[in-house]
């Protein structure tokens, strides 16, 4: 039984041993290769394909709208109370609403078929994607 430890307990030195060692090899196959840089170019070309004014200055107060693509459209909104499609392959108006009265404080929104936008009396529009017709409308207890 004491021979049999004894054996064990040298069997497990000399493999702790054979695991030391400064050989530079880091792994069984070899030594990995040294990776090289990726070239990475920082630099790219806008081109502008067109522009479209959707109403005045933003004046003091405004809220700051930003325009929302999706799928092959461009659907935005100015404080002045419109709304707007367009072909964002052209820039194209394909449709425009004009709500009677309301600064658009809030949106655009899109999705479901319809497009929302907020306004500072607190309400909420929804007009159809398609067409620009509303949906629905809906109070809030404060603007948007």
């Amino acid at each position: 039984m004491k021979n049999s430890r004894l054996i064990i307990v040298l069997a497990m030195t000399v493999m702790l041993a054979a695991c030391g060692g400064k050989s530079k090899k880091t792994d069984f196959f070899g030594e990995d290769p040294k990776p090289s840089k990726p070239k990475v170019q920082t630099i790219t070309e806008v081109e502008k394909n067109w522009r479209v004014g959707l109403g005045g200055k933003i004046q003091t107060g405004d809220a700051v709208l930003s325009p929302v693509l999706f799928g092959a459209d461009i659907y935005a909104a100015s404080a002045n109370g419109r709304v707007y499609k367009l072909a964002a392959e052209t820039g194209k108006q394909v449709w425009n609403v004009k709500l009677s009265k309301e600064v658009i404080s809030a949106g655009v929104g899109v999705g479901g078929g319809l497009v929302l936008v907020g306004t500072d009396q607190g309400f909420v529009y929804a007009f159809n994607q398609t067409d620009g017709s509303i949906a629905w409308k809906a109070a809030l207890s404060s603007e948007i």
